[in-house]
């Protein structure tokens, strides 16, 4: 693998990560005090880890274009197994890209549209955003990926200065207390999320191809641990912003008010300028990474031939439902994201732990040895979903 897509690869998986969930994580470590929140990060960060090594290998065994999470399901447990996580995959995908859009309007009329008012604004900006960026993915994956990864390095850039100069001018803040934890299954779901990039695995393998495996390997452990660090640095800047507005908000803070509140600060016109240039370009890598996974998805879940017509029959299978949900209901942010982290762990973390475990005695497995680490894998995956569920619903 070359370099040069190594680092592409790098930049999608990435994308995947720092999105919806990274946008919300202030917000979850404002209610549960940093403390909490590093160490509930930390161990999602393993464990998703371990499970995107776990979808690397099991993918890697299947046919191209035939290696997605209904196909691993088919494989490992049978054909009626892969409905279940059919189900799974695309409420999580269905819920986040709604998230995405949802949040878009919020995010552009207090950044760089701030000035503007316009009938029917949420609408027309969802619909553009939409349009545009899911016309782009449907046209082509290349396209799309070349285009992600430059605005991938440009987000990436804009957060790393924002999150330096947010620490240089941010109050003094202690907030290592553990605060509130009365929702923490959905706190948690928000975290697990960010560290859920597995969607994004089956379509690199297509992309880069089978002998490139070990490379892909790599990929996710670089991506995951620059993610992990990043996030840590993020919301300890963010939440010290938030702190003297005292309890104001630690129960009802919303991304909009989030916003709000930076620019109650005079941090100067530099910092305020990447700070909303991440917000803003957040949005569009994120949606790009995760409608490559969707479109994919589709194709293979209604085993369609890989082609153009199908690509836009997909798409108006993704994109238009998620646009009129996003224009129905307000304030579903938060919660959109907590379900999607939920749902997705069907197939980001018990699939692959428990295929993983299945097919251990009848393959051999080179990225990721050892059985004892699939048991343990498989039994943690059904707690924390358990856990999640009869707090979350």
């Amino acid at each position: 693998m070359s370099s040069l897509k190594f680092t592409g690869c790098i930049l999608l998986v990435i994308s995947c990560m720092i999105g919806g969930g990274i946008l919300a994580l202030p917000i979850v470590a404002n209610q549960f005090g940093l403390l909490a929140t590093y160490a509930l990060m930390i161990f999602a960060y393993i464990i998703m880890l371990i499970s995107g090594l776990f979808t690397l290998e099991l993918s890697s065994k299947l046919p191209v274009y035939k290696n997605n999470f209904s196909s691993i399901a088919e494989n490992s447990f049978g054909k009626y197994s892969k409905y279940l996580i059919m189900f799974s995959f695309a409420v999580t995908l269905y819920t986040v890209l709604t998230a995405y859009i949802s949040a878009s309007p919020d995010i552009f009329l207090n950044t760089f549209l701030k000035n503007y008012s316009f009938n029917y604004k949420n609408e027309i900006l969802s619909l553009i955003f939409t349009i545009l960026l899911g016309g782009l993915v449907v046209a082509n994956i290349s396209y799309a990926e070349k285009l992600n990864s430059f605005v991938m390095i440009i987000k990436l850039a804009s957060l790393v200065v924002a999150i330096i100069f947010l620490n240089l001018n941010a109050p003094s803040f202690t907030g290592f207390e553990i605060k509130s934890l009365t929702h923490i299954s959905q706190g948690f779901s928000v975290i697990i999320l960010v560290f859920s990039y597995q969607s994004i695995i089956p379509s690199l393998v297509n992309y880069v191809g089978k002998n490139n495996v070990k490379s892909l390997r790599w990929v996710l452990i670089t991506a995951t641990t620059s993610t992990l660090i990043i996030s840590l640095l993020w919301i300890n800047a963010i939440v010290s912003l938030v702190s003297p507005f005292g309890d104001k908000y630690q129960e009802h803070l919303t991304l909009g008010e989030l916003i709000q509140i930076i620019d109650t600060y005079k941090l100067g016109g530099f910092t305020t300028a990447f700070l909303k240039a991440f917000f803003n370009i957040t949005l569009i890598a994120s949606f790009i990474a995760l409608s490559i996974a969707f479109i994919d998805f589709l194709i293979d879940m209604l085993k369609l031939k890989y082609t153009l017509m199908n690509r836009i029959y997909c798409g108006f299978i993704a994109y238009i439902p998620c646009w009129l949900i996003a224009n129905f209901y307000s304030d579903l942010f938060i919660k959109a994201v907590a379900i999607s982290g939920f749902s997705g762990l069907f197939f980001a973390l018990l699939l692959p732990s428990l295929a993983s475990y299945k097919l251990y005695s009848k393959e051999k497995f080179q990225l990721f040895n050892g059985k004892l680490i699939r048991v343990l894998m498989s039994i943690i995956s059904i707690v924390i979903l358990s856990t999640i569920a009869t707090g979350i619903f």
